[in-house]
């Protein structure tokens, strides 16, 4: 419940707290005296729109403080998450600079605008005139089934899950999408991939091949200059293999006399060694290289198809071609993963439909018993609040397809006339009829909704007399079940309160400022008296107030 209200700074008013109880509390005053600043102050609260207008210094802070008492576990959850301190205690602050700046606060934690409005709109609703208006849009008209149905949680999980059917079934059209695009796409990468297949070889192997081709184009001239190296190290008259055999003898020869010619020796055993082993390896070569028009012929058409794949893609290098091969085998693989996570995707949204048509299902049913219970219990309230020949009901149309609601398609029919059919009700219902039905509506949903204060800003609009004080009694049975403060101009409807405060507007030579007081026994008879009065106060009007008072405490 709301435990107190501080404003700052704000419109008429420099600085007020007021303190609330339980039950029902009426607020009264003149019109201009700063009633609606009370309802601007929580609305502030709630996430509206800040106008700078509304500062009264602008070179101070502006700044609106509820307190509230709860011990509502969702309320208390959204504190734990969000890791603000409890007390017992729930404080709302909004701070308006002087630069324009808004600062939010939940337990003197700074917070997100988007935070305090949620958690606000937890603790209290505001109806006003303007909300009557809901009554013409069918969310609000579901939301009345659906807290009647007590189901309000149930509806949350159902939009959760239909929202992420809704984001797999985007995606799914998405790869879908992709797919048609790519048909031809893969026709084409198909195409090169098999095209590309010639590039069997790996890099080393390309390489060899190529020094291969280029060892059988040349092979005559090879090996004839093979054999000549042949001959020249070892088979001729003047082989140098042999020769260097006889230097290395002759300085040997010079050991005793020369001691460097050891070294000698030794340096051109080495030599010898390596000239021998390069021999051998020439030798070897010379045998194994062969004239072989036919293998070159093959080696060569396979590099000229190689090559001319360097042209048709631009390419110079082996090492770019297998680059490219990759490329085209990674994006078919890509292609043919979208193929399977869009069947994964089907089968997923197959199994999630059928939950979600069964959850819409339930909440279908559930719905159909509310109305039922809804229809029975809003007539005699209508009655009682003037609308003898009224009559109400639902049409429910079951949709082909599932929204975010479900399957149903609700619309509240209404009609104050026996001769007349029940109609939308935004078509057919005035003003004074539109707050009466709205408030009915909202007393039917006290005992199940989650909101424990509701905030009535004069939806007493279009009525007076007797039905005004029905009214009044309407609301008393609605303050019996939540937290209930209604600002009015009905004496008939004050009557009906059992905490009663006056908003007063006062002057002075500087400035105009707003007080609110809370009103005895006797100032509630004089204050009502004043409502029932067209200009000054009658001693026939102080009976009536008195009358008006003694009939809302006896509930008759």
């Amino acid at each position: 419940m709301l435990c107190r209200l501080f404003i700052q700074n704000l419109a008429i008013i420099d600085e007020i707290t007021i303190d609330f109880q339980k039950d029902l509390t009426v607020i009264t005053g003149e019109t201009g005296a700063g009633k609606s600043i009370l309802v601007g102050s929580l609305q502030l609260l709630m996430g509206s729109k800040f106008d700078s207008a509304m500062v009264k210094n602008k070179d101070k802070k502006c700044m609106v403080e509820a307190i509230f008492q709860t011990d509502r576990k969702s309320i208390l959850d959204i504190l734990q998450t969000n890791e603000i301190e409890n007390n017992n205690e729930i404080i709302l602050r909004r701070e308006i600079l002087p630069s324009g700046t808004s600062r939010c606060y939940i337990n003197d934690m700074v917070v997100p605008l988007s935070m305090l409005k949620e958690l606000c709109a937890e603790l209290i609703d505001i109806h006003s005139q303007h909300q009557n208006l809901l009554l013409a849009q069918r969310d609000f008209q579901l939301y009345i089934v659906d807290a009647l149905a007590q189901q309000l949680q149930e509806v949350t999980v159902y939009k959760q899950a239909y929202t992420t059917f809704r984001e797999k079934q985007a995606q799914w059209q998405k790869l879908l999408s992709q797919q048609q695009q790519q048909q031809q796409q893969i026709d084409f990468l198909t195409f090169q991939q098999k095209e590309l297949e010639t590039v069997r070889y790996t890099l080393d192997e390309f390489n060899n091949l190529e020094q291969e081709s280029i060892t059988l184009q040349h092979a005559e001239e090879i090996i004839q200059k093979l054999s000549d190296t042949n001959q020249l190290l070892n088979e001729s008259e003047h082989a140098v293999i042999a020769q260097l055999k006889n230097v290395s003898k002759l300085l040997q020869s010079l050991a005793g006399q020369l001691k460097k010619s050891e070294d000698w020796c030794k340096r051109l055993d080495n030599v010898y060694f390596e000239l021998k082993d390069v021999h051998h390896d020439i030798e070897t070569e010379l045998n194994s290289i062969q004239i072989n028009p036919a293998s070159l012929e093959k080696i060569q058409s396979d590099l000229d198809t190689v090559y001319r794949l360097y042209q048709k893609h631009h390419v110079h290098t082996y090492i770019e071609l297998l680059e490219i091969k990759q490329q085209i085998t990674s994006q078919l693989n890509a292609i043919h993963t979208n193929d399977e996570t869009l069947k994964e995707l089907e089968k997923e949204l197959g199994k999630e439909l059928k939950i979600l048509q069964h959850k819409a299902d339930i909440l279908h049913q559930k719905r159909l018993t509310a109305i039922r219970q809804l229809k029975q219990k809003i007539i005699p309230l209508l009655q009682s609040l003037g609308i003898p020949n009224a009559a109400f009901d639902v049409s429910i149309e079951t949709l082909l397809e599932l929204t975010e609601t479900g399957i149903d398609k609700l619309t509240f029919l209404f009609s104050a006339n026996t001769k007349i059919a029940p109609m939308p009700v935004q078509k057919i219902a005035s003003g004074g009829e539109l707050s009466r039905v709205m408030l009915a509506l909202k007393t039917i949903i006290a005992n199940v909704t989650f909101t424990e204060t509701i905030f009535l800003d004069e939806i007493d609009a279009g009525i007076s007399g007797e039905i005004a004080y029905k009214m009044g009694v309407l609301i008393q049975q609605l303050a019996q079940n939540i937290q209930v403060i209604a600002i009015t101009h009905l004496p008939q409807i004050a009557a009906c309160g059992k905490y009663h405060k006056l908003v007063q507007k006062t002057q002075n030579n500087k400035t105009t400022f707003t007080n609110v007081i809370d009103l005895t026994e006797n100032e509630r008879i004089t204050e009502i008296a004043k409502m029932l009065s067209a200009t000054e106060i009658t001693t026939s009007a102080l009976e009536q107030a008195t009358h008006l008072l003694e009939q809302a405490k006896s509930g008759n």
